[in-house]
């Protein structure tokens, strides 16, 4: 056939329909006019987006539920979640599988008296963005399922259950949901053991689900344990490297270490500090990682009304963030740099022994000679921190190894 007949017999082709194979006028064809029709639909700052799968993980004991109720809330209400914009607000739809409907209730209730949510937030015109929580007991009810398990394998085989992800979709669209959270995503494997691939498998039937259905999905994963000494991240997610490679961004909830208390404790509460947590984004496709923000573990008192009494219930609280200057005050390095050129080389240690306890301490006792003569007084460990990581002053190895620590070049001013 020739060139010529093969470009006329292509241009005769009529669309092929969808039940004999393919579609060719549904191709997208390249080229440098073709240009984009929308943006990423976002829903909470750089960290989620409507068709998008989302993951957040975090070990045991950082409140990653009550969080997340609290992030439905925020959504359904248009409220920043600990600082990050919600971009259009939606009805939330949370699955609760490790809890009881008892239990989110009173979670819910005291998220919703801790941050005084008015009725009126969750109203729009006619639209009632009211979320919708579910624990386990209710969510099996309204599935009419004996069992929430979506993934199950069959002589080593990862089969998705379709008429579990059947009934999902009916549940989103019968109520109009624009976002969902499933916590914990283990719970949808029903106790089987799994493998990566198990796990990739039910990770992209999500994944595809908020795509076809247009919502943001959220599932909460733990982490494998970690040593004292290793920061927890993406890798630390279970089956991590499936699951982060289907979702589009990935959030990790940790404890605060002693330097970020340190630095937090400058502008907030003693007590809040002491249940610090980090949430750090970790991973995006829309936008700058690393986004961060800080919270603290509190308990509030809720009435329960059919037995008529107050049970104890956590909630999160957000804590603020200190700047440069709350952290650091060059005003007071001032005063102290004649009392530290007296005795420059300030210290000396022994090899591999940090000099920065000895400096801490040399500092407060020159703070608390000087009194009343400082413009304002430091936080001392915070302050001593930024003094080193900014060069104000420097640890430098001296002969037969010692540490010394001298005026750096930033408090010479060169």
């Amino acid at each position: 056939m020739k060139s010529d007949d093969l470009a006329d017999d292509l241009n005769e082709v009529k669309p092929v329909k969808s039940d004999e194979g393919i579609n060719l006028n549904a191709l997208v064809r390249g080229g440098t006019s073709l240009k984009p029709k929308r943006a990423i639909p976002r829903l909470v700052g750089n960290f989620l987006a409507k068709g998008k799968l989302s993951i957040l993980g975090g070990v045991g004991g950082v409140s990653k539920s009550t969080l997340t109720i609290h992030l439905g809330n925020c959504i359904a209400s248009g409220r920043s979640f600990m600082g990050m914009q919600i971009h259009e607000p939606c009805k939330p739809l949370l699955l609760c599988l490790e809890d009881s409907q008892d239990d989110v209730d009173r979670i819910y209730r005291a998220d919703i008296e801790q941050h005084e949510y008015r009725e009126s937030e969750f109203l729009y015109g006619n639209m009632d963005r009211r979320p919708i929580i579910l624990g386990m007991d209710t969510v099996k009810r309204v599935l009419n399922i004996s069992a929430f398990q979506a993934l199950r394998l069959e002589n080593g085989n990862a089969q998705i259950d379709p008429d579990l992800i059947r009934k999902m979709r009916l549940l989103v669209n019968a109520e109009g949901v624009g976002f969902m959270s499933i916590d914990p995503l283990a719970s949808l494997y029903g106790g089987a053991t799994v493998d990566n691939a198990a796990s990739n498998a039910l990770a992209r039937c999500l994944a595809e689900l908020a795509m076809e259905q247009q919502i943001s999905i959220t599932a909460l994963s733990h982490l494998t344990k970690a040593s004292h000494t290793q920061k927890q991240g993406t890798q630390s997610i279970k089956f991590g490297g499936e699951i982060t490679d289907t979702s589009r961004s990935t959030a990790i909830v940790q404890s605060a270490d002693g330097n970020e208390m340190n630095d937090l404790s400058c502008i907030n509460d003693a007590e809040d500090v002491k249940t610090a947590v980090k949430f750090t984004v970790t991973k995006s496709n829309m936008g700058r990682t690393g986004e961060t923000f800080f919270y603290s573990v509190k308990v509030r008192n809720v009435y329960c009304t059919e037995d008529e009494k107050n049970e104890q219930v956590q909630v999160v609280k957000k804590l603020d963030r200190p700047e440069k200057s709350d952290l650091f005050n060059p005003s007071v390095w001032n005063a102290l740099l004649p009392h530290l050129e007296t005795n420059e080389p300030i210290l000396r240690g022994n090899r591999g022994a940090s000099g920065k306890m000895k400096i801490e301490r040399l500092v407060q006792d020159i703070v608390d000679e000087l009194g009343d003569e400082l413009p304002v007084k430091p936080d001392i460990k915070p302050f001593v921190r930024n003094l080193i990581k900014d060069g104000w002053l420097e640890e430098y190895e001296g002969k037969r190894g010692s540490k010394w620590v001298r005026i750096g070049p930033t408090g010479k001013g060169t």
